[in-house]
């Protein structure tokens, strides 16, 4: 139903990003005899979690996860006038995202009708 949503309200759109602000965690399972228990530290920035991940021996098994919001400004196919918005990326997944310039093109799904709504255009970032 997504997919439906998308391919015939969505236009895929070229936006300039503004900003990237990532918070990170280290995240680790541990199967136990019954359950399994997750651990995760405090939110931190994910340069600083990459780093104890890297240097600290008791987080060198854990993986860090966390969410990128990056924002950017658009021209929307609705209106054809300029909009700013933010989107929430998976850092693990998508972590070169996080070194986007300001300026630089990101692309996103613009809505058609609704110049205030956008999605992620996960296609074109694969």
């Amino acid at each position: 139903m997504a997919a439906l949503n998308r391919a015939i309200n969505y236009t895929p759109v070229m936006a300039a990003a503004t900003g990237v602000e990532a918070i990170c965690y280290l995240y680790a399972e541990e199967d136990g005899l019954l359950s399994k228990t997750t651990m995760t530290s405090e939110s931190l920035p994910c340069d600083k979690a990459e780093k104890l991940q890297a240097s600290h021996p008791a987080y060198r098994d854990r993986t860090v996860k966390g969410d990128m919001k990056i924002s950017f400004e658009y021209v929307s196919p609705a209106d054809n006038r300029q909009h700013s918005g933010t989107l929430i990326y998976s850092y693990e997944r998508y972590r070169p995202l996080m070194t986007l310039e300001y300026g630089a093109n990101l692309p996103i799904l613009a809505h058609e009708t609704d110049p205030e709504k956008v999605m992620q255009d996960l296609d074109s970032l694969a």
